[in-house]
């Protein structure tokens, strides 16, 4: 039969000192009543050096565990960060894009006039879509604001408005479809 040992601290029998029992409530409670720092605890010189690089090498691979879960928490942090980031970006980036992007009469009557010209001005008419794809509008939003613009340019006699040319992107005003455009 194996010798028990006596731990100095908390007087359990034990039968070889380990960093286990030095980690254990009892031992650490026992500690803090006697007023030991616990890197000067009597208790690790009873700890053979075997146990002790084991501990280390324990204690290390521990470490590492708990320090790569830390990078796993923080890289899963911050790729919800950035797509909280992305998110509030691309809503501001709508709002400024729908104020930037006002269309002026000027550009449309450019458009309609390079329309005329790429025709060989065999006629006046140009049809809405060659105008929309001139302009580069793509969005929508722009292609209402578009609208809007071409049937406010109809009101004041800026531009002519036709029906016909078989539109993608018509015009709806006073229960007419137009797909053709004229300068005035």
């Amino acid at each position: 039969m194996t010798q028990k040992i006596t731990c100095p601290i908390c007087k359990s029998q034990l039968q070889k000192m380990t960093i286990g029992h030095i980690g254990t409530n009892k031992h650490s409670s026992a500690l803090q009543k006697a007023g030991i720092d616990p890197s000067k605890d009597p208790a690790l010189g009873l700890i053979t050096t075997t146990q002790k690089k084991k501990s280390k090498g324990k204690i290390n691979v521990q470490i590492e565990h708990r320090v790569s879960n830390l990078e796993k928490v923080v890289y899963q942090l911050q790729l919800q960060q950035e797509q909280i980031l992305n998110h509030f970006n691309l809503k501001s980036d709508k709002i400024k894009k729908k104020k930037e992007r006002y269309i002026k009469p000027e550009e449309i009557l450019g458009a309609i006039n390079k329309c005329v010209q790429i025709n060989q001005r065999q006629s006046r008419w140009v049809k809405i879509d060659d105008v929309i794809s001139l302009l580069k509008i793509n969005r929508e939003e722009d292609l209402n604001n578009l609208n809007k613009i071409l049937i406010n340019m109809f009101n004041k006699n800026l531009i002519d408005l036709a029906e016909g040319g078989d539109p993608k992107y018509p015009i709806n005003y006073q229960n007419r479809i137009y797909g053709m455009v004229a300068h005035q």
